[in-house]
């Protein structure tokens, strides 16, 4: 090693024992740290270190006290809900605005964000200054209508409240309705506790054998208590029924985009012209003409709550082992099953299997069960 090697290896040894600390200066130091956190949190006059002047004159005004911000008090007086708030029904809702009916009047509104309202809901409001609505509180719901939240699958989407009535519209062509979509509306009805009826459109495209077999394939859901109502928007057929059947109810209009939602409207409340489109000459599909869900009242005392068009009808909430027991026509075949837990899919000895395929009730019902079982999941 040569001079500037143990040179330059001195000045190393120098600074690095400058840098170390022995265990006494680390006690020291912590020793201090903990002094001046103990500081810290003393309060203010406690920690007074001044002459005795000062020390006086802060022993005669006292403590300091400490005032809440300036809007940590506005947040906590508007969190306090007046003594009565005004019932409102939702007719209209925007992202965080809402329409809102009471009496004869129709105005906006704004809502707090913890609050998921739909058209029909009842809600309570407060008026405040300068003519604003705040939606407070959501009233119960006696019935409703939901399927997954496009946006966000594993949420639900209320369509429509506090109905009477549910209204599956579907068309007989263009597009031809698919007994799978009407499958699915009955269960999530049944899930919101709500009633149902189909409504099928555009019957007057159909020959006299074509209607015949709409008869036959709708049979099965008037045997189970959800009869159809076959009608017409471009020529009128069926109309007056459907205005008796909705008169003075709330009613949920819900089906495909291009069956005729807005039309149907359009003939029951000529007042009032909606958009209507035809469907695409591509794929047959409809085109989406409502983009929002509206609830209008109509000249026979009806309330119509018409949503936008679905190409698909999630479930949500529905478990494989409850399954079974929205398909009312199995009842009488599953006390003959071999298991009692049967789940009518792979069990041997299964007695809803076999009525199913001897005929005793529709194969297209049992073919939507199996469907929908396969999707869910095993809870």
């Amino acid at each position: 090693m040569d001079q500037d090697d143990k040179r330059r290896f001195q000045e190393r040894a120098q600074r690095a024992s400058k840098k170390h600390k022995t265990l006494a200066e680390l006690k020291l130091q912590k020793e201090e740290a903990r002094r001046r956190r103990a500081r810290r949190r003393k309060p203010s006059h406690e920690r007074w270190r001044a002459d005795d002047e000062e020390q006086a004159l802060f022993e005669k005004l006292g403590p300091r006290r400490e005032r809440a911000p300036r809007s940590t008090q506005g947040a906590a007086n508007a969190a306090e809900p007046p003594a009565t708030l005004e019932v409102g029904l939702v007719v209209g809702v925007a992202r965080g605005r809402v329409r809102l009916e009471c009496g004869s009047e129709c105005l906006p509104a704004v809502l707090l964000p913890t609050l998921e309202l739909a058209v029909g809901d009842r809600v309570g409001f407060e008026r405040r200054a300068g003519g604003l609505l705040l939606v407070r509180e959501l009233h119960a719901r006696s019935s409703w209508l939901a399927r997954p939240d496009p946006a966000h699958p594993q949420r639900r989407l209320v369509l429509a409240a506090n109905v009477e009535l549910v209204l599956c519209v579907v068309a007989a062509r263009e597009p031809r309705w698919k007994p799978g979509f009407v499958d699915r509306v009955l269960l999530a009805a049944e899930e919101g506790r709500a009633r149902v009826r189909i409504v099928v459109n555009k019957v007057d495209l159909l020959a006299a054998p074509e209607r015949a077999a709409l008869t036959e394939e709708l049979a099965p859901y008037a045997a189970i208590g959800a009869e159809a109502l076959c009608l017409s928007a471009a020529s009128g057929e069926g109309l007056e029924l459907l205005r008796e059947l909705t008169r003075g109810r709330t009613c949920a209009f819900v089906g495909p985009s291009g069956v005729g939602k807005s039309s149907l409207l359009n003939a029951l409340d000529p007042s009032r012209t909606r958009a209507t489109g035809a469907v695409r000459a591509s794929d047959g599909k409809g085109r989406h003409t409502t983009s929002a869900a509206e609830l209008v009242t109509l000249a026979n005392g009806a309330r119509l709550i018409d949503t936008p068009g679905v190409r698909q009808f999630g479930l949500l909430g529905l478990e494989r082992r409850a399954l079974a027991s929205y398909f009312p026509e199995f009842a009488e075949f599953a006390r003959h099953c071999r298991f009692r837990d049967c789940s009518h899919r792979v069990e041997p000895a299964c007695a809803v299997r076999a009525a199913a395929q001897a005929g005793a009730f529709s194969a297209r019902r049992f073919a939507t069960y199996a469907r929908i079982h396969a999707s869910l999941g095993d809870a």
